[in-house]
């Protein structure tokens, strides 16, 4: 009785060593800091994305971005409704609460202008556009800045909410930094 022939184990499909150059070239306002963060992010990053997760990635993205921007649309609502509470308190107890409200204001502006910025990418994600990436890059940019600025605005330093704040935006960059090159148009 001949033996059954034995197959090959399978091996995945090498991920390919990133270029020293980004690749669509870096524009826009802030070129400099998407060159610097490309660097930290893919060329010199200890390792890269499987190529087949980056491809689920690219084309499940549009459809998570517009599944986060639609749960954040009831959180827009609850702070609304929290700051116009707290400004009212403030108006009938003391001033002391002002700085919260206006915190609380500050943050709800903030996080309107990301969830406008994400619906607005969604149509260009869904098309591989440059100018969609561009968009949630922005927007993490000023997820961390705010992060920061309300870190420090209550007169104190919250180094543990800097620290939060600084390793979400280098998750979310990375991974945004690891589809990078799927954003040609």
């Amino acid at each position: 009785m001949a033996e059954p022939a034995q197959v090959p184990p399978v091996t995945p499909a090498p991920t390919p060593k990133p270029s020293a150059t980004p690749t669509p070239p870096v524009s826009g306002p802030l070129a400099a800091l998407e060159a610097t963060l490309y660097e930290w992010f893919v060329y010199k990053a200890p390792f890269q994305f499987p190529v087949a997760l980056t491809d689920f990635i690219v084309k499940a993205g549009p459809w998570i971005t517009l599944a986060l921007a639609i749960i954040l649309l009831p959180v827009i609502f609850t702070a609304i409704a929290a700051a116009l509470f707290v400004g009212s308190l403030a108006s009938v107890y003391s001033a002391s609460v002002a700085q919260p409200t206006f915190m609380l204001w500050i943050a709800l502006i903030v996080l309107i202008i990301q969830v406008v910025v994400m619906f607005v990418a969604i149509p260009q994600l869904l098309k591989q556009q440059r100018s969609g990436w561009l968009l949630l890059f922005y927007a993490d940019l000023i997820s961390l800045a705010y992060g920061i600025f309300n870190s420090l605005s209550y007169g104190f330093f919250a180094v543990g909410s800097i620290i939060l704040s600084l390793i979400a935006a280098a998750i979310g960059l990375y991974i945004l930094f690891q589809i990078r090159r799927y954003y040609v148009k």
